[in-house]
């Protein structure tokens, strides 16, 4: 994939390669035959092997080409872009301690990655690395890259002895390893530099674990890299996205555009001169090229990829055409992918103006009154969301969210204890919307116990109502009113705070249920794939309540007696 895939560019890399033989050794390089050109390169890639670690990024990028006979992209399409060969740099030389490689499918990551570790372990001593794949097959590609490392004539001079499936040591007492899963494969490792590919398929527990892994034992650096395509909202790679900023990740984003050929001239402006009379100009360039909608005729004439326009072009075809979502997400790059997720149309970046951003505040003189939805689960996680109700608006302005919770009532102590705290003195919600299918749990928060400050406390706590006409969907007719509140006809109805409802946040956008793939519907008889549906639920009830008790009786702020 990443070599040269056809007559024209094998005639181009063996000029190139050529030249870089003559550069090296001199003018009389110019009239070897074949045969002594294809000697003198293995002696040229011998000393690279052998030689002085690349002290500069040309040295590097020269390096690497003479040992793996490629070019690795250097130019972006677009100034926020970082290229292949940049990311490559950046990582080599350690100015990255944690990074993500967000780049386009089939786009070299796990090849690109592979050669970083061979190229840190081979120029450094003692360096210990480990490549986690996310899948057994992408341990294979890893794997299947370093065995090509090995039977290469010059390369495998960096070997110490037989180079197996998941393993090598080099000359310089370094060590590589590559593990077929996620976390469970690597616990208890701590190597100089880790790589986790394709962390779309990690999930955020797992992803939570690897921070302290690497070690600059040996006096090296510590290097943590993240690697993926975003192929669907499920998995680890929005989180550590959304992680990057928090966590000092540095983010090296490249598309198809810095993986391609370079365009000379662009085929659309040639075939379809602007202004073109008689016709749309804009239209019927996307008719010539299939990326003249992104590309406007000026990215491509910017990169130096290796993969021919015409390929390109086919696989952003494949994937539906510029316009859409899977070659936004994994063609392109644009925006992080909602393939899968319940909420698929929830806005997640926070926005002051619109977006998540809650712009009612609880009042501390207890003027406003607020309502609470909760998923009381027993033995395991109990959702708790505060919410405000404005003119036919719901805003959650805050959230308790309680891991491993024994009982309802473990949960009714901690929420009395959360909203007495001094720094919040909420007052007593209004209404507590309860699961409808745990009457004993709204017996006990209300008519209370008689055991401990805040068991005994009394809360209007109601069931979520219930549809008769829903036919038992419960869930999926929840959803479908959550998602017409997110967004219908452009009006937004329900808004969360980032800022105070992070967990809700990540929530929504990690929950996903198995879908219908022609119309996105959610399945009668799915089952969640996540761990997130406890703080959907929670929304849930709450959009119920609003829909049924709240619009048909208010236009503002009021008191409800459930």
């Amino acid at each position: 994939m990443l070599n040269p895939s056809n007559d024209w560019l094998r005639q181009q890399a063996e000029e190139e390669r050529r030249e870089h033989i003559i550069q090296a050794f001199g003018d009389q390089a110019r009239v070897l035959d074949l045969t002594q050109r294809t000697h003198m390169e293995t002696e040229l890639r011998r000393q690279v092997v052998h030689g002085d670690p690349p002290k500069t990024a040309e040295e590097l990028h020269d390096a690497i080409y003479a040992l793996t006979g490629m070019t690795i992209p250097y130019t972006v399409a677009d100034p926020e872009h970082t290229s292949p060969f940049e990311a490559m740099w950046r990582l080599y030389k350690g100015h990255w301690e944690k990074s993500l490689w967000w780049a386009s499918r089939e786009s070299g990551k796990t090849y690109l990655g592979t050669l970083a570790h061979f190229l840190i372990d081979s120029f450094n001593k003692n360096h210990e690395s480990l490549h986690a794949g996310g899948v057994t097959r992408q341990a294979e590609i890893a794997s299947a890259t370093l065995q090509s490392f090995s039977r290469d004539p010059a390369l495998r001079l960096a070997f110490e002895g037989e180079v197996g499936a998941r393993k090598a040591k080099f000359v310089s007492g370094s060590i590589f390893t590559i593990a077929p899963g996620k976390y469970r494969s690597i616990d208890g490792q701590h190597p100089n530099f880790l790589s986790c590919d394709e962390i779309k398929h990690w999930g955020i527990k797992d992803l939570n674990q690897v921070w302290g892994i690497p070690s600059s034992k040996n006096g090296y650096l510590k290097r943590l890299l993240f690697s993926s395509t975003n192929q669907d909202a499920g998995g680890g790679f929005n989180y550590i996205l959304e992680e990057a900023p928090k966590r000092n990740i540095h983010v090296a984003l490249w598309t198809v555009f810095e993986t391609m050929q370079p365009c000379r001239t662009c085929i659309a402006e040639d075939q379809v001169p602007y202004p073109a009379p008689g016709d749309e100009g804009d239209n019927q360039r996307e008719k010539v090229c299939a990326l003249w909608k992104v590309c406007r005729g000026i990215k491509a004439k910017k990169v130096t990829g290796w993969k021919p326009r015409q390929e390109v072009c086919e696989f952003v075809i494949s994937l539906g055409g510029a316009d859409s979502d899977e070659a936004k997400t994994q063609a392109f790059c644009q925006k992080p992918s909602t393939r899968g997720l319940v909420l698929h149309n929830f806005e997640h970046a926070p926005r002051k103006d619109g977006g998540n951003w809650t712009t009612m505040v609880y009042d501390r003189e207890g003027m406003i009154p607020f309502l609470v939805s909760i998923d009381p689960a027993e033995s395991n996680k109990c959702a708790i969301g505060f919410w405000h109700y404005y003119q036919g608006v719901l805003y959650q302005f805050d959230e308790l969210i309680i891991e491993n919770c024994a009982s309802p009532m473990e949960a009714k102590a901690k929420f009395y204890e959360y909203i007495t705290d001094p720094a919040r003195k909420y007052r007593d919600p209004e209404v507590i919307v309860f699961d409808p299918g745990k009457p004993d749990a709204i017996s006990d928060w209300r008519y209370g116990t008689p055991d401990g400050e805040g068991i005994n406390r009394r809360y209007n706590a109601i069931p979520c109502p219930k549809k008769e006409e829903d036919g038992g969907q419960e869930v999926e007719v929840g959803l479908r009113e959550v998602r017409a509140e997110i967004n219908t006809a452009g009006i937004r109805k329900l808004f969360i705070n980032p800022d105070k409802c992070p967990k809700t946040i990540t929530a929504i956008k990690n929950w996903m249920y198995s879908q219908n793939i022609q119309d996105g519907e959610i399945r009668g008889t799915a089952k969640p794939k996540e761990i997130f549906k406890d703080e959907g639920d929670m929304i849930r009830y709450m959009v119920r309540y609003k829909r049924v008790k709240l619009d048909s009786r208010s236009v503002g702020l009021t008191m409800f007696d459930g």
